[in-house]
């Protein structure tokens, strides 16, 4: 079965190097926004070795998680999964201005916000470079990796 899905990545696979290690190829990629929702740093990694990326519903309609969009194989998501240590929830984000049904890995913590490794920040900043964000979201991720 060759179908495709799109997987909505904000924390550390937004680094193309590293989707390629994970997932091989795809078919595109591109920036898209996830509105509702506030990026955290608020789930334990041992492979990271500290506080990784989550995105967490909001009332503020406002609140905007960047990201990216990724065309890949059905299949490619069970493989995502065992990274990830959960199955993906399907959530509605913005690309090119039109609402897409993508998959995405959200955590249910309540530990609070912390502070990221930075080797695991700086592969997610190099990500949302490879994408072609502005300095601007560059500045606002690193605010949001400061506040505990």
């Amino acid at each position: 079965m060759n179908e495709e899905v799109w997987y909505f990545a904000y924390g550390s696979n937004l680094n193309i190097g590293q989707m390629m290690n994970r997932v091989g190829e795809w078919a595109v990629s591109k920036r898209a926004v996830l509105k509702g929702y506030k990026l955290k740093f608020n789930v334990r990694s041992s492979r990271w070795g500290g506080l990784t990326a989550n995105v967490v519903s909001t009332d503020n309609q406002d609140a905007k998680v960047y990201g990216a969009l990724y065309r890949i194989l059905r299949e490619k998501l069970s493989v995502l999964s065992t990274y990830e240590g959960r199955k993906p929830t399907e959530i509605s984000v913005e690309a090119d201005g039109v609402n897409l049904q993508a998959n995405a890995y959200i955590f249910e913590t309540l530990r609070g916000s912390g502070n990221p490794p930075e080797a695991y920040l700086n592969i997610m900043l190099t990500g949302l470079r490879q994408h072609g964000y502005p300095e601007a979201v560059i500045e606002e991720v690193k605010e949001i990796a400061k506040i505990p």
